[in-house]
């Protein structure tokens, strides 16, 4: 089995089963991510075409203090809102059915009333809490610092609970 450190001099060697590799290993990742941003199938796929483009072309700027799949989600973090403000959309994010798996009303709930969320607060929420990212590897990920991110999570998720909270009071 070849670690990413192996697998990144092999593509900088141009070794492409290397590629291939690190390809097959963050793909799905990358489209829940990026699925999330776009709403758009085939919006998403370009943008994860590219995004590997880019990474492997620039392969030798990675720096290996960070994680590489926080290297690739930035890359195509930035070309996700890159490509909506071509298209002149406002950035939101989507929890698509098709993304997120539906278990039990509270989860559909929760799921529900993150749509009404900031966008910043939606997006620390899916990667940390559905994604399962790291802290570290989120502030990598949205360029802040790890104490920002770490903020930053604490707000949404006292926001979202306040959401969840207020809307289960109504239907009372």
């Amino acid at each position: 089995m070849w670690n990413e450190d192996e697998l990144i001099e092999a593509i900088a060697r141009g070794e492409e089963f290397a590629m291939e590799i690190l390809f097959e290993r963050h793909y799905e990742a990358l489209w829940k991510y990026t699925l999330v941003i776009l709403k758009n199938t085939d919006d998403t796929k370009e943008v994860i075409n590219e995004t590997f483009f880019r990474a492997f072309r620039q392969i030798r700027n990675f720096r290996k203090e960070g994680a590489f799949s926080a290297w690739l989600f930035r890359i195509a973090r930035n070309l996700s809102i890159d490509y909506l403000k071509k298209r002149h959309n406002e950035l939101e994010f989507l929890t698509d059915q098709a993304v997120m798996q539906r278990v039990d009303p509270l989860k559909e709930k929760i799921l529900e009333e993150l749509e009404f969320l900031k966008s910043e607060y939606k997006e620390i929420i899916l990667l940390k809490d559905i994604a399962g990212y790291r802290i570290q590897e989120i502030s990598q990920i949205m360029d802040i610092t790890i104490s920002a991110a770490k903020t930053l999570h604490h707000r949404a998720i006292k926001k979202l609970r306040e959401r969840v909270n207020l809307s289960k009071e109504e239907g009372e």
